[in-house]
């Protein structure tokens, strides 16, 4: 598939479409339409001259990487990352930055990070991310604990590494997750967010996710209400998955609490690797799950020995 995308790590709505999708969350509720960013271009006016107008005509017609689809609410000039999820060896994948332009379909673009998913549980993180190969510096690990909440930790050494938990909290399903990260005094603080499943395939072990934040209701033991701005996105392969195993769409920068004042990219800290490992947790927890369904409805070999 031909991608069109600018300089930088700005990309253009056809691009983010073709990753998110037209699917709906689980638990949305009202009519999300009119939240939307209003990228419409004024009229031009013929009789004026005003150079306010034509510096905003200009910035009206620039390329927007807004997305149109189901409730993606990204504001319209905000710096988004894209990122592509490929498969590496067994258990292995690579997180990497799309590939050029016109590459071959098999092409891959500079990877950033090696994803290793471990079954054995005894000693070992069930996910663990390294820089750029197998071999290289660990930035952030996940262990998945049954009945329990999972936790996550970001850093090398333990020494720096800061532990949160993740955990699940709807009720019948597999469908939202909390977590929570602090980001310092000059940041916000510690803040909550929320990772929910879109509506597809329930069974699936590629579950589409959408992040938001999640804020404070006032009502003790209540979950609160989400914000309208999707903060990150993730996509699975559902059918063929080839090379490719899904993607992510990270909105890099994002309001500071409580005056809205914009962050710098270098006061997020490691909350780029806070999105990859809590989402790829929640996906190796489910293709799991998916295997030992598979498993249960199958016979035993030494059944289907006899049926042969």
């Amino acid at each position: 598939m031909k991608q069109s995308r600018n300089n930088g790590n700005e990309f253009q709505s056809a691009e983010a479409n073709s990753i998110v999708g037209p699917s709906r969350p689980i638990d949305a509720a009202g009519d999300e339409s009119s939240l939307l960013p209003n990228t419409k271009a004024p009229e031009p006016n013929s009789s004026s001259t005003n150079p306010t107008t034509t510096a905003a005509l200009a910035s009206a017609s620039a390329p927007s990487p807004s997305v149109q689809t189901h409730d993606l609410l990204i504001a319209a000039n905000a710096e988004l990352l894209k990122l592509e999820i490929t498969y590496g060896f067994f258990s292995n994948l690579y997180i990497s930055l799309p590939p050029a332009a016109y590459a071959p379909v098999r092409a891959r673009g500079s990877i950033l990070y090696h994803v290793w998913n471990s079954s054995w549980r005894l000693g070992k993180p069930s996910v663990l991310i390294s820089e750029k190969s197998k071999h290289g510096k660990p930035v952030a690990s996940m262990i998945l604990r049954w009945g329990r909440a999972d936790l996550f930790s970001v850093g090398s050494t333990e020494s720096e590494m800061r532990w949160e938990s993740l955990h699940r909290t709807s009720v019948w399903t597999h469908s939202r997750f909390e977590f929570e990260w602090d980001f310092g005094k000059e940041a916000g603080g510690r803040r909550r967010f929320v990772w929910r499943r879109l509506l597809k395939d329930p069974w699936t072990d590629q579950p589409d996710l959408e992040l938001r934040e999640l804020f404070e209701s006032g009502v003790p033991g209540m979950r609160g209400w989400m914000g309208k701005e999707v903060l990150a996105l993730y996509s699975g392969m559902h059918w063929h998955r080839w090379r490719r195993r899904g993607g992510f769409v990270i909105r890099r920068v994002f309001a500071k609490l409580p005056d809205s004042r914009p962050l710098k990219l270098e006061d997020m800290g490691d909350w780029e690797v806070v999105i990859l490992v809590t989402a790829l947790g929640i996906v190796e927890a489910a293709r799991r799950r998916a295997n030992n369904r598979r498993q249960a409805v199958m016979p035993p070999p030494s059944l289907i020995e006899k049926l042969i």
